[in-house]
């Protein structure tokens, strides 16, 4: 970060999230540096964003990251998406949000992390039709299997 920080113009920054899952106990640490909070899938379609984060890096070069940790139940998703996602619009200027991820997520939980990617693929692309898009737009989920 503080490398970054030196080294980078000053309207230039990066974002991320790095996170590390127990497969074992389901426990997952993570640092989110401004990136999206991610979305936890839990049992019955309940959403909950992941709200631990800190600045960009590259903004602040002595900026700390709080350690976040979370669980994750077997059958549970983790959703990590790019602001391409959540900001994607449709021909009307309209965004795509938060409210619609999350309800696709919801209403498609008990579906695979490669099903549940469909379906989110799918939604956006309904919504923003012909659209550009403005930005990429990346999409990371992992579903834990029971042991």
């Amino acid at each position: 970060n503080e490398y970054l920080a030196e080294n980078t113009p000053t309207n230039r920054f990066i974002t991320l999230f790095i996170a590390e899952l127990d497969p074992k106990t389901g426990v997952i640490k993570y640092i989110n540096a401004g990136h999206n909070p991610p979305l936890i899938g839990h049992a019955g379609g309940t959403v909950e964003q992941l709200a631990a984060g800190g600045f960009p890096l590259g903004i602040m070069p002595m900026a700390e990251y709080e350690v976040g940790e979370t669980h994750l139940e077997p059958g549970e998703a983790l959703i990590i998406y790019s602001d391409g996602v959540s900001e994607a619009n449709n021909l009307a200027g309209d965004e795509f949000g938060m409210e619609r991820l999350t309800e696709v997520v919801s209403k498609n939980f008990q579906a695979s992390a490669s099903g549940m990617r469909d379906k989110v693929e799918s939604a956006l692309s309904a919504f923003t039709q012909t659209a550009p898009a403005n930005d990429d737009i990346t999409l990371v989920i992992v579903k834990r299997k029971g042991l």
